[in-house]
Order: C-alpha cells, then sequence, then structure tokens
C-alpha cells in the first residue's frame, strides 16, 4: 500500500489530523516504530531518544523560527539581511498611526493592514486613508491579548509555492523555475534552525520573484484528499529528521 492509503486509514481510526496520519504512515512503510500523542503530533522512536512530530514538522524547524515566519515584519528583516527577496511588511504599535503613514507613503501603493496573527480580518489603506481609517483597523484588535498591526502591499502579484525538506525541493506548483527553488532553499536556510517548509513567492508583471511567506507548519498539505507529492514530503521529513538526529 501507499503511504497516501495508509495515512487515510490511519485517519479513519484514529481521527488523526491528515499530515499527522501521513507522518505515522512514513513511520510504518520505513519500518521506524511511532506512536500517536495527539491527532496532530507522533513521537518517533531513534535509539534511545523520541523525535515528536507536530503535524509534518518535526524538530528540526524551532519555535524561533516558527514565531519568525508568523511575522512578515521579521520575516522580511531577516531575508534581506541575507540579501533574499522579499515582499516588505511593518510592525507598528497600534498607536503609531504616524509610523504607518511614513511607511505607506515611502511604498507609494495601497497596503493591507491586518493584527499580528488575524491575517484573515484585514483593511485596505494607502497613504491618504491611513489616518481616517486607523479607528477601523484598531477596531479590528482581537479581544484575547494586544497585538500589533501589519502593513503590506495589498497588491502582491501571482503566488507560486515550493516545498523543501532537509535542501531539497520535494514539491513546486507548475512554472517554479529552477532559480526559485533555489531561492526557496535559501530561504530556509536563512532562518533560525528550520528544515521543512513550504515557501510561497509571489510575482509582479515585468519583476522577479520576491518571498512572501514561509509556512513551517505545512497547512496547504493538511488535507484530505492527500495532494500529489503529500507521501513524498512525509517521508523526506521523517528521513531526514532520523539523519539529522
Amino acid at each position: 500500500m501507499s503511504i497516501t492509503s495508509i495515512a487515510v486509514a490511519i485517519a479513519q481510526d484514529t481521527k488523526a489530523r491528515p499530515l499527522s496520519a501521513l507522518l505515522e504512515a512514513a513511520c510504518r512503510v520505513s519500518g521506524v516504530e511511532s506512536h500517536r500523542l495527539r491527532p496532530t503530533m507522533v513521537a518517533v522512536t531513534r535509539g534511545d531518544d523520541q523525535l515528536i512530530f507536530s503535524g509534518g514538522s518535526g524538530p528540526s524547524n524551532s519555535r524561533v523560527a516558527h514565531a519568525v515566519v508568523r511575522d512578515p515584519s521579521w520575516l522580511h528583516r531577516l531575508l534581506r539581511a541575507d540579501g533574499i527577496p522579499s515582499v516588505e511588511a511593518l510592525k507598528v504599535p497600534i498607536r503609531s498611526v504616524d509610523a504607518a503613514y511614513d511607511f505607506l507613503q515611502r511604498l507609494g501603493e495601497p497596503a493591507e493592514a491586518w493584527f499580528r496573527g488575524e491575517p484573515s480580518n484585514k483593511r485596505i489603506v494607502d497613504a491618504d486613508s491611513v489616518k481616517r481609517e486607523w479607528d477601523a483597523i484598531k477596531a479590528l484588535q482581537p479581544k484575547t491579548k494586544p497585538a500589533d498591526i501589519i502593513l503590506r502591499p495589498a497588491n502582491l502579484g501571482d503566488p507560486k509555492r515550493a516545498t523543501v525538506a532537509f535542501g531539497t525541493v520535494i514539491a513546486s506548483d507548475k512554472g517554479v523555475s529552477h532559480e526559485e527553488k533555489a531561492l526557496a532553499v535559501r530561504a530556509l536556510g536563512a532562518l533560525p534552525a528550520a528544515a521543512v517548509a513550504e515557501v510561497t513567492y509571489v510575482q509582479r508583471p515585468e519583476e522577479s520573484s520576491r518571498i512572501a511567506s514561509i509556512d513551517l507548519s505545512l497547512n496547504n498539505w493538511d488535507v484530505q484528499p492527500y495532494r500529489e507529492q503529500a507521501g513524498a514530503i512525509a517521508l523526506a521529513s521523517l528521513e531526514g529528521e532520523i539523519e539529522a538526529g
């Protein structure tokens, strides 16, 4: 049976999330001992040690790296410092409308504004509108905890994706070039301890590709029916973690 076929059965029997079921299926195919801790978490035995996988993300994806990729402003600064083209973003405190205005004036185009951690709830503003829209933006603040506001260009261009595991592109969208695949590997290598991720590029007409986001949790792969190459990604993540350990 294929990894994906085994994963479907695991998900049905244990209520595991699709990506975590894939990782457990990869263990079975590889003859690696594992046991399920939660619907999203599997412990893999390596000698006297255990490797804990949350979905398809193992211990080589550090907490620090997860924190960086959740913040577009941090991610942009880190990639820029390594000479990697990325989408510009700014994080500003809720009281800093003047800083937002200065950023938008320099940007010269509309931007999305949302509270960090809440990218689905946003408004579009530009330098002319941001001050009068600021109260409406502040009203989007999550009630659970204070957060800063993220600003990023609204028109990013068409997205393309590549999934990297331990320095190798395992899957990519149609049309992703060799140079873009190399860029994805470089971007992941620029993070503090990260080995497996889906990298999203954007490209406007007549412009080069830029990194828009890096998903260390592989959320786009946590679906059924499984996407092509899903089994290969789970196997590459498992084998890479065992070898790295």
